[in-house]
């Protein structure tokens, strides 16, 4: 999942992480878990392509991709395919 998440001391940061079957965030990054997530199950060529974009705003980029006219399936991951503790990969 690609997002953001809010930190122990109450600070929304751009973060990365993964999920069980249950939708339960599973965070292997932080030393503690953060207290909220908010993220979309995005694909991996699309995240490249925003990072070699100008700068890394996820929901800009997003919704550029969609008014480019690209279908939301080319842009979002099955959620399967995120589900921690699954072989992950890109249709």
């Amino acid at each position: 999942m690609e997002g953001y998440a809010v930190s122990r001391i109450g600070i929304p940061v751009h973060h990365a992480w993964s999920i069980n079957r249950q939708g339960q965030a599973i965070d292997n990054t932080w030393e503690a878990s953060g207290t909220e997530y908010f993220g979309i199950p995005i694909k991996l060529r699309v995240l490249n392509d925003i990072a070699a974009g100008s700068g890394f705003d996820l929901f800009r980029a997003i919704q550029k991709h969609i008014r480019e006219g690209r279908p939301l399936d080319d842009i979002v991951q099955p959620l399967e395919k995120w589900i921690h503790g699954e072989e992950a990969g890109e249709s």
